[in-house]
């Protein structure tokens, strides 16, 4: 039996990380069901989007309740815009743009005036506020396109696309969505219209004017830009002007907004806003588990009225994913079934939370990074019952799953792209008043130390958008994965220099992981030296006992009840428990450690892009070896292709890097086969025919494992396969340590002599409870094999008494 829990405990490992690799690649899996549901939804405007903007000018009702005002009526044009003065635009995107907008000017020729219109700009500009230089001090760069006043290109300066490249990492652009043949460009954060008086006015395809710009300081970068336009009636009288004011503060990964729709006619007016909101984050090209990107929300549950905790479903180190997450297919899925009936769906409001949920923030992210559209806090003091949700804001909040478009060589493939929007109700304004839709925007890292460092964000709870899971948080250990970065953190330096200002610390995250793996080698190896040497002295105890168990097999072997009792008391005798305490309890005791490190190493941006071993690689080939440059990729000891390619195996859901050849991995199967045949036991001499014919099925279960880590984990962070190869390297000399021990107290004739357990104290009471239940079996399966022997007489006596009346 013993022998049988090795070779299991080692398939559970690797059934462990296969079943979270299978859970995380759901999303990707799926996700060419969504795009083929997506394709075929196209066929018409209202598939693609019930509730697409109408024309300018165009009269539509106006409604107090959220869902008339996020579901108008289906239009027959698609949404479109206007390109012009914006940097970095594609060409293809520049023609279908133009090809519209000259289709809707001549259409629009032939239409009655509408009521309202825009006054023309005064200068229609982008603007670019922060900067990526370091001595600037900004940690973004934002450029702002003049239709819709929207957020056009948004870069973060202490971060790189690539490893080893000068690209600054874009976590949000334009979004292209193609319709007829059209390619068209949606923008984050864009005006899409203002009703006023049940008239409609389009503001995402008409310039808007900036109006003022604020600089830190004299020649430095922009920090702050206004936009306005004016809503003018037929006479060119003002009615109502819109304003947004985007700033950007230095040292900080927030974006504010400040915008408001002002009455500057003499009346009463009947106002409603619409904006868009956030969209897709950029997909992180080194998730070789696929596209992990994720919707996140914020919100009150209507059981918390005094609003003490903003929930997302997650209860921090220890809870569960919850509903507050939901993947983009599901997103996707969810809205568009939605609209084939009908209704508002996606990511809110969330089928999955109780009726009355209130939305306070809304998030976009991706394996390291997030975006986060949440209410404006003039003071953090005042506590969660003085801020005002987004819901509050926006009465309705849309999720548009559009058709997106990729371009590569001359193949178009379609797939959905996801675009949030919100609508306020309509509102009463009186002459001279504003409405207030301030908003604020996080782009940054997940990272725990920067949501710490706010008032604002611990307010929020952002800090539950910091999780290494793998499908499930409670299920990939939560407690020990944080527990795991602030230790290596710790050992890095960076724990030491927040507290101190000292720079106490390796620094480096290869020396700091496998100083955490002689950290936990040590914390186990008395649990890992007691259980190995229970094993093998077993193995040994068996042997020397085989011929006196094969005397009892014989003496009883017609009462197994009997046999049972004088086997249990044969083992007790010698010393020797057959259940093999402790045997396989170190390898399960690290089966969390080893979980819970995989999903930490994969998404805790503290290791994005650092190198192992002070980067010594890079060093002496001055940049060109990229081996162990970034230890949450492959290693990459020797590259293949420029471009990382790959492909998914049919049966297993993770992507295969194979654009380099990986060492690790396959060192770490040249140590886990090491590190099998030194505790692999011996064979018995006097070995029957079914203990051997079970020792070779465990061993071709055992040689196999070698080869099956290493493939399941050939292109997993080489953080972890540095851990799993030190740790079992470590765990060779354990085993060489315990062997030379065994061999000692053999010789000196101690191995089997029963030491004496100090009553009352620990090992006693486990060495009696351990009896106890051993006796306890003992007696159960006398109990069972005497039963199914009075079974087998009563049957055949039963049966011979029928055959004798027939």
């Amino acid at each position: 039996m013993k022998k049988a829990l090795v070779p299991i405990a080692a398939i559970a490992v690797a059934l462990t990380f296969a079943f979270a690799m299978f859970v995380m690649g759901n999303n990707t899996s799926t996700r060419d069901g969504a795009a083929d549901a997506a394709e075929e939804n196209t066929a018409s405007p209202a598939a693609v989007d019930p509730a697409l903007d109408g024309e300018i000018g165009e009269a539509t009702p106006t409604t107090a309740e959220a869902a008339e005002v996020a579901q108008a009526e289906p239009q027959t044009q698609p949404d479109t815009l206007a390109v012009a003065d914006v940097p970095t635009e594609v060409a293809d995107v520049e023609q279908a743009a133009a090809a519209v907008e000259e289709t809707t000017q001549s259409e629009a020729q032939d239409a009655p005036p509408p009521a309202l219109r825009l006054a023309d700009p005064v200068n229609a500009a982008s603007v670019t506020l922060g900067s990526l230089e370091p001595d600037s001090e900004f940690e973004l760069e934002a450029t702002f396109n003049p239709y819709g006043a929207a957020l056009f290109d948004l870069k973060m300066s202490g971060f790189r696309f690539e490893v080893d490249g000068e690209e600054p990492y874009q976590l949000v652009g334009k979004i292209e969505t193609s319709y007829a043949g059209r390619t068209f460009a949606e923008y984050p954060y864009a005006a899409r219209w203002v009703t006023i008086d049940g008239v409609r006015v389009d503001l995402r395809n008409e310039a808007w004017s900036l109006a003022e710009t604020t600089r830190v300081a004299a020649g430095g970068p922009l920090r702050r830009a206004v936009y306005r336009v004016t809503v003018v009636d037929d006479s060119g009288e003002a009615i109502a002007e819109v304003v947004r004011a985007w700033s950007v503060e230095p040292g900080s990964y927030d974006i504010a907004l400040d915008q408001r729709v002002v009455n500057l006619s003499g009346r009463a007016l009947s106002v409603s806003f619409s904006q868009f909101l956030q969209g897709d984050v950029v997909d992180d090209g080194a998730a070789y588990l696929g596209d992990m990107r994720l919707f996140a929300t914020g919100y009150f549950r209507p059981s918390d009225p005094n609003r003490t905790m903003v929930h997302t479903g997650s209860s921090g180190m220890f809870g569960s994913s919850g509903a507050g997450f939901r993947g983009r297919v599901e997103v996707i899925d969810h809205a568009m079934r939605s609209a084939e009936r009908g209704e508002v769906g996606g990511v809110w409001p969330n089928p999955s939370l109780s009726a009355g949920s209130q939305l306070v923030w809304l998030a976009s992210e991706n394996r390291y990074f997030t975006l986060i559209t949440y209410p404006a806090v003039e003071d953090p003091a005042a506590g969660l019952r003085s801020i005002k949700p987004i819901e509050e804001t926006f009465a309705a909040i849309r999720t548009h799953p559009m058709p997106g478009v990729t371009i590569a060589s001359s193949d178009v493939e379609t797939e959905r792209v996801v675009v949030f929007s919100g609508t306020t109700a309509t509102t009463t304004l009186d002459a001279g008043a504003s409405l207030d839709l301030g908003l604020a925007i996080f782009a940054g890292p997940r990272d725990g130390n920067v949501f710490d460092g706010k008032p604002v964000y611990r307010l929020l709870h952002f800090d539950n958008l910091v999780r290494y899971e793998l499908g499930c948080t409670f299920c990939t250990f939560q407690w020990i994965a944080h527990g795991l970065l602030w230790y290596l953190e710790f050992i890095h330096g960076d724990v030491l220099l927040r507290w101190t200002g000292l720079p106490i610390g390796v620094w480096d995250w290869g020396i700091a992981i496998i100083i955490l793996v002689v950290t936990v080698r040590l914390l186990l190896h008395p649990i890992t030296k007691r259980a190995q040497f229970n094993m093998m002295k077993m193995s040994k105890g068996m042997q020397a006992m085989q011929p006196e168990l094969e005397k009892l097999k014989k003496k009883y072997k017609d009462d197994q009840a009997t046999l049972q009792k004088e086997m249990t008391a044969l083992y007790r005798e010698k010393g020797i428990n057959p259940l093999g305490f402790l045997g396989c309890l170190p390898m399960f005791l690290q089966m969390p450690i080893w979980v819970a490190l995989y999903a930490m190493l994969y998404f805790a941006v503290e290791l994005r892009h650092e190198p192992a071993f002070y980067g010594v690689f890079q060093a002496i080939s001055a940049g060109a070896w990229p081996f162990l440059e970034s230890l949450s990729e492959p290693d990459r000891f020797i590259p293949i292709t420029e471009e990382s390619a790959g492909f998914t195996f049919p049966l297993i859901p993770i992507f295969f890097d194979y654009s380099s050849i990986n060492i690790l991995p396959i060192l770490m199967g040249v140590v886990f086969f090491v590190n099998m045949k030194f505790t692999t036991p011996p064979p018995p001499e006097n070995e029957s025919d079914e203990q051997r014919q079970m020792r070779r099925q465990q061993q071709i279960v055992m040689k196999v494992m070698p080869f099956v880590m290493p493939i399941f984990l050939y292109a997993a962070p080489s953080g972890l396969t540095l851990y799993i190869c030190a740790s079992t390297a470590a765990g060779i000399l354990d085993s060489y340590l315990v062997r030379k021990h065994i061999r000692e107290q053999e010789e000196r004739g101690e191995l089997f002599k029963k030491k004496e357990r100090k009553p009352g104290g620990l090992m006693d009471k486990i060495g009696k409870f351990m009896e106890e239940k051993q006796a306890q079996f003992a007696e159960l399966q006398a109990q069972q094999e005497a039963l199914k022997q009075k079974q087998q007489r009563g049957g055949k006596g039963g049966g011979g008494k029928n055959r004798k009346k027939r």
